[in-house]
């Protein structure tokens, strides 16, 4: 079937289009460079317990100056960095590692020593990507005073918002998870309720964007969808009492222009939500029974696993993705698996300098 498409907008136009496309970041090597285009870095959104990197190509090609990552093997942390990809021992003791993220630039790593106290329930560590300690950041359970904090019962998943903020997140009960920001030099901690969290990392030291649903409790039925830097609700989701989970899935385009999610209801619906207030609402092929993973682009969002749909964000519609990119996206995924294969361990994230 031909998908149809709903565009609604409120006049505010966004630039042109250039090509687009999006990979995960292995050892691939880029040939040229446009001089008419930047590239940027695009985070996948939350995805607990699969970390994932993207690269998302904008009208031009780049040269990968140099590809690495991070993972775990044996509970410690370990780097492996192109073209060798020989593996080096970032960290050395008898706590138990988890989650291991690359800082936007590539400079230091965070990664959840994963010991619990009676003050906190593990700690939040930066060290530079030689291996040296910049400060631990215990995700605590009570205040100074020692009074108990209502908060994440464990921390599911840790990250970047820009290169001086970290994030966990963790569930506080079945109808809430709970974000906290931590800046890595002033300790100063920010944090909020809801479900879905995505984040949108920036290069700078502006504290990133985060993308979330408000927390609904029965009888609601309605949860809105809002977003950390801004004082405004951006889509409200009504009858929430027929979703089959109140945690739906979040992904932002390349840009942080756009949030992106899949109503599961059937049939199913990609919602695309501008952060200028444009909406595009997108009814996926009868064939697609599962709700798909959605994934960030330039301008738009690659959806399914595979990524064999495309919709632009910029003219509304919902195609196929060209065939070379998704070569790309399965002879990338083969090299990265090879890689990971060969030296084991678990928890990998990638990232790769321009």
């Amino acid at each position: 079937m031909t998908p149809a498409v709903w565009l609604f907008t409120d006049g505010i136009q966004d630039s042109g289009i250039g090509y687009s496309a999006q990979f995960p970041l292995l050892h691939s090597a880029a040939k040229t460079t446009s001089s008419a285009n930047s590239c940027t870095v695009a985070s996948p959104g939350l995805m607990i317990g699969k970390p994932v990197c993207f690269l998302v190509l904008t009208g031009c090609t780049v040269a990968l100056a140099q590809t690495k990552a991070v993972f775990i093997k044996d509970g410690q942390i370990y780097k492996a960095e192109y073209p060798e990809y020989d593996s080096t021992r970032l960290t050395n003791d008898a706590v138990a590692k988890r989650g291991p993220r690359w800082s936007p630039d590539g400079n230091k790593i965070v990664f959840l020593d994963d010991e619990w106290t009676k003050t906190s329930i593990g700690t939040l560590v930066v060290i530079t990507s030689g291996g040296s300690v910049v400060g631990r950041y215990p995700v605590a359970t009570v205040q100074p005073d020692r009074t108990p904090i209502s908060g994440m019962r464990a921390v599911d998943n840790i990250g970047w918002l820009d290169q001086m903020h970290i994030y966990a997140v963790g569930s506080v009960n079945p109808y809430i998870v709970e974000f906290r920001a931590i800046d890595i030099n002033t300790r100063k901690l920010t944090g909020f309720g809801g479900s879905g969290f995505s984040t949108c990392t920036t290069g700078g030291t502006g504290g990133g964007t985060v993308a979330f649903w408000s927390a609904v409790f029965p009888p609601e039925k309605v949860m809105t969808l809002r977003m950390s830097s801004a004082t405004t609700d951006l889509f409200e989701f009504p009858d929430t009492d027929k979703l089959p989970t109140l945690n739906i899935p979040l992904a932002w385009d390349g840009d942080c222009g756009a949030i992106a999610f899949v109503d599961p209801r059937p049939p199913l619906h990609l919602v695309v939500i501008g952060i200028h207030h444009r909406r595009a609402v997108v009814l996926l092929p009868e064939n697609m029974k599962e709700t798909p993973a959605v994934f960030g682009t330039k301008n738009g969002f690659i959806i399914g696993i595979n990524g064999r749909l495309l919709f632009n964000r910029i003219t509304g519609t919902l195609g196929s993705t060209p065939d070379s990119v998704l070569q790309e996206i399965v002879r990338n995924r083969a090299l990265r698996e090879e890689t990971e294969t060969k030296l084991g361990g678990a928890e990998w994230d990638w990232w790769t300098a321009y």
